[in-house]
């Protein structure tokens, strides 16, 4: 397996907070923040339960604990900067975006 030579937990922290406006953007507006924070959070739950499954591969509370609190910052990191971009064009189109469909 390719590691960067940080730490695990700071791998997953990192990965998370990248993740989270994405996701976000794509669905924040729709579901509310704190559910989509909530469902990445469930997913980074369910991936390290699963790694019990593979050989070699074991789960860890830090880990999980530092992928949730990559959700927590990543998610922090959108709303600061939604809340700069909300009346700009680009807050416009995502807002536009995120209406339902008719």
């Amino acid at each position: 397996m390719v590691r960067t030579g940080v730490d695990g937990r700071i791998e997953h922290l990192i990965a998370y907070m990248g993740t989270m406006p994405f996701v976000g953007a794509a669905y924040a507006l729709r579901l509310g923040l704190l559910r989509t924070m909530a469902i990445l959070i469930g997913y980074a739950g369910i991936l390290e339960l699963g790694q019990n499954f593979f050989p070699g591969r074991h789960s860890a509370v830090f880990d999980f604990a530092a992928s949730s609190f990559g959700v927590i910052a990543g998610a922090i990191a959108f709303q600061l900067v939604y809340a700069v971009l909300r009346d700009t064009p680009i807050g416009r189109e995502l807002r536009r975006a995120n209406l339902p469909s008719r």
